[in-house]
């Protein structure tokens, strides 16, 4: 019996040594064919960095390609709704406020390698606009050239407000003003230097080509007011802004973590042109087109920190007219003509606090107030203020506007610029709009 175990042991284990060998041979077998193959694509591989470094053309190529897959047109949009009930405005309190549409709009934004392009075209009751209307060059990553419909960088910039009627200087036309001209922007390491140049407003000035010259998103000068004029009366003596020089420099200080500061000066100036109604009107006898100027200038600063921001403002503006002690020009906007002092200061102060939420569909609220006033206005005119206290509320698509004003001698809330008020006045406004 020990002999066969052992018999049988050991023909075992020739036959274990003989299926390990074969194993071992076949396993050699692949190594050696996976060298091959791996030899193969470094091969490869080596031919297609040659050709690369051989064809520079073929690989700008492809880069361009990735390049434009990034390129794209988005159009997006809004409808709004307005309630208000003014304390000014009997009739409105009879029927507890009015709620009314206030406007639809369409939004296209996008690029194309270096060019950028962003226009908005505006539908309300009572008038159709271009809000704006650019295209820009980038030049590379600190220099851009814009044309086109464009807010006219001055002061705070880009934001400039909270409230839904800005402040006072919007209505004198130094905020928020869109004209049409070309842009330069330079920014590098915190500054930014924008040089701008404005040949007109954005309905083509004083002989612009549009059916109605006070249907405009932002505030222009459109004309003298003569003597014996309604404050809202359309201007006879007729001005148009022409050859306009902007230039704005700022520069951001980091102070702490999600703490900055930035400062800055701004200045503008250009003329004033005449259409052919004027020498009828004047008696002055101008000969040339450009009767006047106007000039401003403002100091300010943006300050933010964490989710706190303020802004402060300070500016000067000044209207004139060759051969005339003008203290009255009329402005136009929103289908309608109204009157501003020649000269005055413009101050504002801003305070808003913005906080991510988890409310229901709400998200983001933003609690502000925005105060402004007009002083040392031309004519002796008292001085106009307005204070807007509230909260915009972002959920989803919805963007609300909740705020309370209080006012004296300013427009919408139941005065006028050149007017002298003897108590301030109130107007609760809310603005609801979804946006796609």
């Amino acid at each position: 019996m020990k002999v066969n175990a052992l018999l049988i042991f050991l023909l075992s284990a020739i036959c274990f040594s003989t299926q390990a060998n074969d194993e071992l041979q076949a396993l050699k077998a692949e190594l050696a064919l996976l060298k091959k193959k791996i030899e193969a694509l470094e091969a490869l591989q080596e031919e297609a960095e040659q050709a690369k470094k051989s064809e520079p053309e073929l690989v700008n190529t492809q880069q361009h390609t990735s390049k434009r897959d990034e390129n794209g047109i988005k159009i997006g949009g809004a409808f709004r709704y307005q309630y208000t009930y003014s304390d000014f405005d009997q009739d409105n309190q009879d029927r507890a406020g009015d709620l009314d549409f206030n406007l639809f709009r369409l939004d296209f934004k996008g690029k194309i390698d270096d060019f950028s392009l962003s226009a908005q075209y505006r539908w309300y009751d009572y008038m159709n606009v271009v809000h704006h209307a650019w295209i820009a060059y980038d030049f590379n990553e600190r220099n851009q050239l814009k044309f086109g419909i464009q807010e006219v960088p001055f002061g705070n910039f880009p934001k400039s407000a909270n409230s839904f009627f800005y402040s006072t200087a919007y209505f004198v036309g130094i905020q928020a003003d869109f004209d049409t001209g070309l842009n330069w922007t330079w920014q590098d390491k915190g500054y930014r230097l924008d040089l701008g140049f404005f040949p007109n407003d954005e309905l083509g000035g004083v002989d612009g080509w549009v059916d109605d010259r006070k249907d405009r998103y932002s505030f222009d000068v459109l004309g003298l007011r003569l003597s014996g004029e309604g404050i809202f009366s359309e201007p006879e003596a007729q001005l148009g802004e022409s050859n306009t020089f902007n230039l704005r420099l700022s520069k951001q200080f980091d102070l702490a973590e999600r703490m900055n500061i930035e400062p800055g000066v701004s200045f503008q100036k250009g003329h004033l042109s005449q259409n052919g109604r004027w020498r009828d009107i004047s008696g002055l006898g101008h000969k040339q087109n450009q009767v006047g100027n106007h000039a401003s200038y403002a100091a300010h600063v943006n300050f933010d920190y964490h989710n706190l921001n303020a802004q402060f403002q300070y500016a000067r503006y000044k209207y004139e007219v060759d051969g005339i002690n003008a203290e009255q020009f009329a402005v136009g906007s929103f289908n309608f003509y109204g009157t501003i002092p020649a000269s005055a200061n413009a101050w504002l102060l801003n305070l808003s606090w913005e906080k991510p939420v988890n409310w229901g569909a709400i998200t983001k609220i933003r609690l502000f107030n925005d105060y402004s006033q007009l002083t040392n206005k031309s004519g002796n005119f008292d001085k106009t203020w307005m204070n807007s206290t509230g909260v915009i509320v972002s959920a989803g698509p919805l963007y609300t506007y909740i705020e309370y004003y209080k006012a004296k001698n300013q427009p919408f809330i139941g005065g006028n610029l050149v007017g002298n008020d003897e108590i301030a006045k109130g107007r609760l406004n809310m603005n609801i709009g979804y946006y796609f």
